[in-house]
């Protein structure tokens, strides 16, 4: 007959039961932290169906006819002068136009839409994907392309809800908002990025002693319809022999390739004629105004 265990001693059954109960209890907080962060999520996003509706009626109330109250202002512009040009936006119902010129720059609705799936999205609302397109927002409750057609700058549907979704916005022209909007491809990236590392090395005290970051993330390289811009970080010895990290900017003309635009360590080491995007911008649309 076996023998019983002493007082106090655990039996395997125990330590079974003791082990069962761990980690019953581990996957109770999991599920409790999954609600928690499902809790948020629906948190959060009626915080944006609540800023869109007050966004909304900001609009309708800006947009109002002082006399009949009317908010559908077919053609009506409100906007400010940019050189011979004018910004402005109109207002049809539920739906915002910004206008450059007269001419729609981008397009936005505050409606419920149904929601299409991703793959086919673009062409149910009637946008041919370019060889350009890519992704860069895909949460759940949003969706975005950044230069899906030839004709397209941006595209983001927001406040997906299982089968609708209540804001969608097109920008035809990116310009106007943001300085950096197109993306690289990978020959580009990496043609831009070798290009830089090479000019940069040649400033250097030690050119030999340079460590650039190895990872794409750390090299911030982005262009817009006039220049490419290529921004990071060089680790090298210094005439006193100590290694220093230095901060530097290049901007080249998109044309040429040339550095039209250079800063390093604080200090601007070559300025070719550069001019800023937003001047660039502003001259567009003042000579679009005739």
């Amino acid at each position: 007959m076996a023998d019983k265990p002493e007082s106090g001693e655990l039996t395997k059954t125990d330590m079974d039961l003791a082990y069962y109960k761990a980690n019953l209890q581990m996957q109770q907080r999991a599920l409790q932290l999954q609600e928690q962060g499902l809790e948020e999520a629906r948190l959060q996003t009626e915080q944006q169906r609540q800023q869109l509706r007050l966004q909304r009626r900001q609009y309708n109330e800006m947009m109002k006819c002082p006399r009949c109250g009317s908010t559908s202002l077919s053609g009506n512009k409100k906007g400010y002068g940019i050189g011979k040009g004018v910004v402005g936006a109109a207002l049809l119902d539920e739906v915002s136009f910004a206008l450059v010129n007269g001419r729609v720059v981008r397009f936005t609705a505050y409606k419920d839409f149904p929601r299409f799936d991703k793959k086919n999205i673009l062409a149910r609302l009637g946008v041919e994907k370019g060889e350009n397109c890519a992704l860069v927002a895909d949460t759940g409750t949003a969706l975005r392309y950044r230069c899906p057609s030839e004709a397209v700058d941006d595209i983001w549907c927001n406040l997906i809800d299982n089968d609708t979704f209540g804001f969608l916005q097109v920008t035809y022209d990116m310009q106007y908002y943001e300085e950096w909007y197109l993306t690289l491809s990978n020959d580009e990236f990496y043609a831009y990025r070798y290009n830089t590392e090479n000019v940069i090395t040649s400033l250097l005290t030690f050119p030999e002693s340079a460590e650039f970051p190895w990872n794409n993330e750390n090299w911030h390289i982005a262009k817009n319809a006039f220049y490419v811009i290529v921004q990071s970080y060089v680790d090298a010895h210094n005439a006193f022999g100590a290694k220093v990290r230095n901060q530097f900017t290049c901007i080249y003309a998109r044309t040429t390739g040339d550095i039209l635009y250079a800063v390093f360590d604080g200090e601007v080491i070559a300025d070719n004629g550069y001019v800023p995007t937003e001047e660039l911008v502003f001259q567009l649309a003042g000579e679009g105004g005739g």
